[in-house]
């Protein structure tokens, strides 16, 4: 173990199953300096005797990987007109405690229709293509945010295309 070279990886995790950012290690402060995945508050863990057993012990362990596991279910948010939407999500990936959904074309078009006019949260623009399928470009555009507009770039999950969706936006778990 070699706390030096861990302490440059970007990513602590603690008690195999809480991943936090790595901020920075804070020499005057002599701790580390982190927040959940996908941002929030920063936090500060001292590097003393109780971090460097726990460290020793491997309930502390760096890395600079992510479990890429994720889950397909039932998402909302309030205020959506939705009761709710089918989305994949990681369990361990959220932006202040909230769900980070990636959401189907198919998908963005159902929130979309859900909106009202003025706060429309995509744009959908399908070019020709030479392959069979077309083109698809999605474009998060809402008008009440400053860093809109932009494109949301496509990944697969488990073969299927999606969209990264959580955009700032206080996505959650379906509670019936």
């Amino acid at each position: 173990m070699n706390l030096t070279k861990d302490l440059k990886k970007n990513f602590m995790v603690i008690g195999d199953k809480d991943y936090y950012e790595i901020s920075k290690f804070d020499r005057g402060y002599k701790g580390i300096e982190f927040c959940n995945l996908g941002g929030g508050f920063i936090k500060r863990i001292k590097i003393n005797e109780t971090f460097m057993n726990d460290y020793e012990n491997g309930k502390i362990k760096f890395t600079n990987s992510l479990p890429t596991h994720y889950i397909y279910g039932k998402i909302s948010c309030e205020g959506m007109d939705l009761k709710y939407v089918m989305g994949y999500y990681n369990p361990i990936i959220r932006w202040n405690g909230w769900i980070n959904p990636f959401f189907t074309w198919e998908t963005c078009q159902q929130i979309n229709n859900a909106c009202t006019d003025e706060n429309l949260l995509f744009k959908f623009y399908e070019h020709e293509s030479k392959r069979r399928k077309p083109i698809r470009t999605l474009e998060y555009s809402n008008q009440y945010d400053c860093e809109a507009p932009f494109i949301i770039p496509s990944q697969k999950i488990n073969g299927i295309e999606v969209y990264d969706c959580g955009l700032g936006i206080c996505w959650e778990l379906f509670k019936p």
